[in-house]
């Protein structure tokens, strides 16, 4: 008699953060995570920001962001937007499926993520709401949903509104400039040049896109690359040199400045909260530490 064998394709062992917001997430607050994040827009218009393209995302669309991958989050100018953020570690089959997926839910997804956003709450959190700490089988419900979910959207073509105005084609030439340039003194002044715009030009786009200035966003790339170097093992001394920065200490203060801790304490910490931690303290002191360790 045959029968059907569950065949694991998506297994998540944590959820990390689950929060709404509706504000922008700009570098500092943003930059990029060790672990998996989704981004579900509640309502209204957002600019999300990866990998030097530009994702105009309406309500009902989900965007998903492998661990590493720099990212922003901007709401659209004129736009009354809301936002869900889900930050989970997760392992399986289907896992290439879900890099740099933007999906547009059904109807019957919508349902999925309603009765996720219901468990998370209206109010804004830092971490993860209480109630899901406290509840183990509201919290085994929570992963079990958002599985179901991120299934379906292993299937589905990504459908993203990718803007391809004139400023969103220029701002991902810049990005794939300086990319290209880790390593060396890229000017704001040689980048303008470049791209054959004005200075002036340029620093509007980087504002308009990622409310941050066009040296700022250099600067996270370059920092973003010097975290996978120093979880390479590479030392302190060699990254700074390998991402363009030609003073050490200024390497260090720009490193603790976008991630909050130092270069030589990096490649240590504990980047994800205690998978065997199962006490509400342990858990609330995980969701007290700063985003870019968890």
């Amino acid at each position: 008699m045959d029968s059907i064998i569950r065949q694991k394709q998506l297994s998540i062992s944590e959820v990390v953060t689950a929060r709404a917001a509706d504000e922008a997430v700009k570098i500092g607050s943003a930059a990029s995570y060790d672990y998996w994040e989704a981004v579900y827009v509640i309502s209204g218009l957002i600019n999300v920001i990866a990998g030097g393209r530009v994702l105009k995302c309406k309500t009902g669309t989900l965007t998903l962001h492998k661990p590493g991958e720099l990212h922003f989050i901007k709401p659209v100018n004129g736009s009354d937007a809301k936002y869900c953020i889900i930050g989970f570690c997760a392992e399986g089959d289907c896992i290439p499926k879900l890099q740099n997926a933007a999906v547009e839910l059904s109807a019957f997804e919508r349902l999925v993520m309603d009765g996720l956003l219901a468990d998370i709450g209206d109010e804004p959190e830092s971490g993860l709401p209480e109630r899901l700490l406290d509840n183990p089988y509201l919290s085994e419900r929570f992963i079990v949903g958002l599985e179901l979910l991120l299934l379906y959207c292993a299937e589905k073509p990504s459908v993203y509104d990718e803007a391809q105005s004139a400023d969103a084609r220029l701002f991902s030439s810049a990005v794939k400039i300086m990319e290209e340039n880790l390593l060396f003194g890229l000017s704001v002044e040689n980048l303008a040049d470049k791209l054959n715009i004005s200075l002036s030009y340029l620093k509007r786009i980087f504002a308009n896109f990622t409310s941050a200035g066009v040296h700022e966003y250099f600067t996270a790339l370059k920092i973003n690359r010097a975290k996978e170097m120093l979880k390479e093992g590479v030392s302190v001394t060699k990254t700074a040199e390998l991402t363009g920065f030609n003073n050490q200490n200024y390497f260090s203060a720009a490193f603790k400045r976008i991630t909050g801790i130092l270069p030589k304490d990096y490649a240590g910490v504990k980047r994800v909260f205690d998978r065997n931690a199962t006490s509400k303290s342990s858990q609330t002191k995980a969701n007290d530490m700063p985003s870019y360790l968890l």
